[in-house]
C-alpha cells in the first residue's frame, strides 16, 4: 500500500511543493511523502504527527526530522518551525469538523506570509469534472450527500483497519467536498490558488474520490 501512496504522492504533491525551503508534512504517518520529498532533494524535509511511528528511526537516519507534536503544542512547534510549505495528505478528513478548522486557523496565524499549503483529502468536487473514473462518479452522484459520506467512510475504514492494520487512525470521518475545502480555507483568510479534482483513480487502495487544493498566505489576517 506504501508504493501506490508512495507513487501517488510523486505524481500528485510533489509537483506542487516548490523545490526549495522547508516543508513540513502535518500529520506524516510512517512518512511515505517525506521520503519521496526527500528523493527530489532541493528542500529541508520535516514531519510531525500526533503519534510517533517504529519507522522514524529509519527516516531520522535518513536525515529527516521528525516528532510527535499534540494539538496544545502545535502552534509553539509551527512558530518555531516556520515551514515555507506544509503538506497535508489524507490528514484533515480524520479530524471531526471543529477540529479541523481549529488546526487550520492555528496554522494560518502561524505561518509567514509567502508560505503554501499543499493538500490532497478524500474529497469530490460538485463542480469539475472528474480527471478519472467518470462513470464511477456519476454513479456515485445519485446517492445523497449523507450516502456518499457513508460510502467514504467505509472504504476508508477498510483501508486503514482492515487492509493496513491500523489502529492509532481517528476514524471521525470529516468529509468535505473540494469546493467546501476551498471556501474554507478562504474563510481563514489564505488565498486558495489552485483547485483539481483528481476522481477515482485506480492506483488506490482507497477508492474515493480524490481532489488536490494549493493555498498561499498573503497576509496576517483572519478573515
Amino acid at each position: 500500500m506504501n508504493d501506490l501512496a508512495a507513487g501517488y504522492f510523486a505524481r500528485y504533491i510533489v509537483p506542487d511543493v516548490p523545490p526549495v525551503g522547508k516543508v513540513l508534512d502535518l500529520g506524516c504517518g510512517t512518512g511515505t511523502l517525506l521520503k519521496e520529498l526527500l528523493k527530489r532533494g532541493g528542500t529541508e524535509v520535516v514531519g510531525m504527527d500526533i503519534n510517533s511511528y517504529p519507522e522514524w528511526d529509519a527516516l531520522r537516519k535518513s536525515g529527516i526530522r521528525v516528532k510527535a507534536v499534540t494539538e496544545k503544542n502545535f502552534i509553539p512547534f509551527m512558530e518555531k518551525e516556520l515551514p515555507d510549505t506544509v503538506t497535508m495528505t489524507w490528514v484533515l478528513h480524520h479530524m471531526d469538523y471543529i477540529e479541523q478548522e481549529r488546526y487550520l486557523i492555528a496554522m494560518f496565524s502561524a505561518l509567514k506570509p509567502g508560505s503554501r499549503a499543499v493538500v490532497l483529502e478524500d474529497a469530490y468536487s460538485e463542480k469539475l469534472p472528474p480527471e478519472k473514473g467518470k462513470k464511477l462518479y456519476d454513479d456515485f452522484m445519485t446517492l445523497s450527500v449523507e450516502d456518499r459520506k457513508r460510502v467514504m467512510g467505509v472504504f476508508d475504514w477498510v483501508a486503514n483497519r482492515v487492509l493496513e492494520q491500523r489502529e492509532k487512525i481517528p476514524m471521525p470521518f470529516g468529509y468535505r467536498t473540494l469546493e467546501e475545502w476551498q471556501a474554507l480555507f478562504v474563510k481563514i483568510g489564505f488565498t486558495v490558488t489552485k483547485t483539481r479534482f483528481l476522481g477515482f483513480p485506480e492506483d488506490r487502495d482507497v477508492n474515493n474520490g480524490q481532489s488536490v487544493l494549493v493555498a498561499i498566505k498573503i497576509d496576517h489576517k483572519i478573515s
